[in-house]
Order: C-alpha cells, then sequence, then structure tokens
C-alpha cells in the first residue's frame, strides 16, 4: 500500500453542518416564491421542492442558485439571499482536533459538489482556508459533479498523485465513497447517524486514523 499523501474532505454534511445550505434552499427560496406567488409557504414547498426532485442532484443545475432564481423568476441577487443566510454556517466539533492532527503530516484539500459562492463563504466563515491547500468546486471548476469520476481523476493529475495516495471523506455514499473507491481511492463514507460501525464507514471525524 502507498503512503497516504493527501486527505481530501468533502465540505457541506461533513465539515460544515446542513444548516446554512438548507437555510438558502430549503426555507428561503420557498418564502421568497410564496411572497412572489401569493401562496401559503406549505404549498410553495411543495412546488420548490417538486422543482429540485425533478432536476436531482447528479445535474450540475441543481447546485447553481442563479438558475433556480431566474426559473422561480425570483427578483434577488444571489450573492445577497446566500450571505442573508450566513450566520446559519457552523462546523462540526470534530473538525478542528482532526484538521489540527493531520495539518502537519498531509496534504489536505477539499472537494465539494457546492459551488464556489457558497463555499468561498462558509470557508471565511468558519476560517479553516488556512488549513488546506487547494479547495475544489466539482461545479464551478469541473463543470460536473462528483458522480463523474474525472472530476476524482483531474484532481488528482493537479496535484501530481495516484489515487492510491489519496482519502476522500465525505457523508454521501455514491459521490464521497463509491465513486472515488472504484478509482482506487482510499474511500470513507462518513455516517454520523450510524448505529453500527461497518468497513469503511465512520460515526465521526474523530475516529479517522491515517499514517
Amino acid at each position: 500500500m502507498k503512503e497516504i499523501k493527501v486527505v481530501s474532505f468533502d465540505l457541506d454534511g461533513t465539515l460544515t453542518d446542513s444548516s446554512f445550505a438548507n437555510s438558502v434552499w430549503l426555507e428561503e427560496i420557498p418564502k421568497l416564491y410564496a411572497i412572489k406567488n401569493k401562496i401559503s409557504i406549505n404549498s410553495a414547498k411543495r412546488e420548490v421542492y417538486n422543482n429540485y426532485n425533478k432536476i436531482g442532484n447528479k445535474r450540475i443545475d441543481w447546485y447553481n442558485i442563479t438558475f433556480w432564481l431566474e426559473r422561480f423568476n425570483l427578483d434577488i441577487p444571489p450573492v445577497e439571499l446566500i450571505y442573508s443566510c450566513k450566520n446559519k454556517i457552523c462546523l462540526f466539533d470534530d473538525v478542528i482536533p482532526i484538521l489540527n492532527k493531520l495539518k502537519s503530516k498531509k496534504r489536505l484539500i477539499i472537494i465539494s459538489n457546492a459551488r464556489r459562492e457558497f463555499m468561498d463563504l462558509e470557508i471565511k466563515q468558519t476560517e479553516i482556508g488556512s488549513y488546506f491547500e487547494n479547495i475544489f468546486s466539482a461545479t464551478s471548476d469541473f463543470n460536473s459533479t462528483k458522480n463523474a469520476p474525472k472530476v476524482y481523476i483531474n484532481i488528482c493529475k493537479i496535484l501530481k498523485v495516484s489515487p492510491s495516495e489519496m482519502v476522500h471523506i465525505g457523508d454521501d455514499y455514491k459521490f464521497d465513497f463509491e465513486v472515488p473507491n472504484k478509482l482506487g481511492i482510499n474511500s470513507l463514507f462518513l455516517d454520523r447517524n450510524a448505529i453500527e460501525k461497518r468497513k469503511f464507514v465512520v460515526k465521526s471525524l474523530d475516529e479517522i486514523s491515517i499514517k
């Protein structure tokens, strides 16, 4: 087994909790839609969520707030909407300890499906940018999602490492475990609600041990 040189983390649901993303997508956009169309918030949520589901999270449009504001005909600048929810950004308690533990030993990066405008604000608010050598947005940087193997392949090329020299950790089984694992990347599925521990599954970043 080759020495691990790079440790990669997903962002939302892995380093930061889902409160920020949920506030933007599940609360604020439906609220604006309800006001625009003079309907109840419950009706707005049903219509907005149905539209989300029709697109699905394997398409890059799913992550593009400009796409959705135009689709729903909502007249608000994307950055204004995103920044209105910045107080919801929060790191999990196990993040700083694991970053401090690994920083002097490994090259640390982030690979997320979130677009750059979301990621930049999250990194700024949490002040974790200095821990990472690179921060990649699959949708902004590669015009794709982590469902496409090319995202991980291109990142390995950029970093000049083989897949077996990287560990990737994230909370989406498909994007963060199955896809990179098939490429030979050492992958860990972060399931914070797991009832029992299984191989390649961790319930907390505290459980990660990388030599």
